[in-house]
């Protein structure tokens, strides 16, 4: 019996979906969810959603939030999410830079705190997408995230 996956960003869903398996960054590492698990709430962490059905997986880029996980769903309320298809590397890669300019330039702990966030946000994204990019069958359409 699978597990109900509903990934929820900000104003939309980003994706709903059956899982055999549903594996999450959690402040005390990497939990794996299945169906029938104990119910919990967590914070979620910047890392990779992974999603296993049908032999096949999903990733997803996350950047903080909660998961509410029943026995039958997995509910993640994210700051910020997206499908590893969806993440335009060379748009990473290019924000990754501006935000080290950022942290050199930096005038004062609000500017600082702006550009580490941005560093951490996108070095997950690029991480993601070298590792997942051809594996994942799942696409989506682009979204710009900073």
């Amino acid at each position: 019996m699978p597990i109900t996956f509903s990934l929820i960003s900000q104003d939309k869903v980003v994706d709903e979906l059956e899982a055999d398996e549903v594996l999450l960054p959690t402040a005390n590492g990497q939990i794996g969810i299945l169906p029938n698990h104990v119910d919990l709430i967590t914070t979620i962490q910047t890392g990779e959603i992974t999603i296993k059905s049908h032999g096949k997986e999903s990733h997803y880029a996350v950047f903080g939030g909660f998961a509410e996980v029943t026995g039958k769903e997995v509910t993640v309320l994210a700051d910020r999410a997206e499908h590893a298809d969806s993440i335009d590397l060379a748009a990473a890669e290019q924000a990754h830079r501006n935000a080290e300019v950022m942290l050199k330039d930096a005038k004062d702990d609000q500017e600082l705190s702006n550009a580490l966030g941005l560093i951490e946000r996108n070095l997950n994204r690029i991480d993601i997408v070298k590792r997942h990019r051809h594996t994942n069958h799942h696409p989506k359409s682009p979204e710009n995230i900073q």
